[in-house]
């Protein structure tokens, strides 16, 4: 009974945003549809303008730990390319993993984090519509932990911590306007459990006395970049 309320929440949790990035994925791509596929002359020529993007992803999240189960992904950044080589992106993002009991000392449930992050690019120039390229970031990691049996006792949470990724991907250019992209993205979340309610300001706590854990994940996503 317990296994069917915790997947039936994770599939509450991702369907509307799945949803939604599906809807806001099919209008980004009409100015393809409208026009056609551009020659390579003028892909060529939106790929070496230094623009601004809006790009939609979604995917699978794949924890790297024991304990963790995968889960779904998705996201949205705001792109700026400043050089045909150089870039940086804000991007905001949510991963949904499956707890198993007893990992941390944690009940089995569900926990969501959001990522907020500040990402630098490396373009590799290449011929034709594909644009690789590799990044890397650091910014902030919201965590939601959600036990199976609510409440929990003792109750727990896991603290938002400071952010790193990196990882690598691809553009391809469908129009001068509108591109597919793929991207793997590892997270690097190190982090501790605390008992609620919190006793002492989070500033006051030293992590070099805590039980620091890993929330190591591979985000493996596709998505819809819109120039402009």
């Amino acid at each position: 009974m317990t296994d069917n309320c915790g997947s039936e929440g994770v599939k509450n949790t991702t369907r509307t945003p799945a949803a939604l990035i599906i809807i806001i994925g099919a209008c980004l791509l009409l100015p393809a549809l409208n026009f056609g596929l551009s020659s390579d002359s003028n892909v060529k020529e939106g790929m070496n303008a230094r623009r601004w993007a809006v790009e939609f992803s979604a995917g699978a999240a794949v924890p790297t730990e024991d304990g963790l189960g995968s889960g779904f992904s998705y996201g949205l950044n705001i792109h700026k390319q400043f050089t045909n080589t150089l870039g940086v992106e804000v991007f905001l993002s949510r991963d949904t993993l499956s707890v198993e009991e007893g990992f941390a000392g944690l009940e089995a449930g569900r926990l969501d984090y959001t990522s907020l992050l500040l990402n630098g690019y490396l373009f590799i120039p290449v011929k034709g519509r594909i644009l690789p390229f590799v990044f890397a970031g650091v910014g902030f990691y919201f965590y939601d932990y959600k036990p199976d049996s609510d409440p929990a006792n003792p109750d727990k949470g896991v603290v938002d911590r400071f952010a790193l990724n990196l990882g690598a991907g691809m553009d391809y250019m469908i129009s001068k306007r509108v591109a597919l992209t793929a991207r793997i993205r590892y997270n690097l979340p190190k982090t501790w459990v605390e008992n609620l309610p919190r006793q002492v300001p989070i500033g006051s706590v030293d992590p070099r006395e805590q039980d620091i854990i890993n929330f190591f994940t591979l985000a493996l996503t596709l998505g819809l970049k819109y120039y402009f």
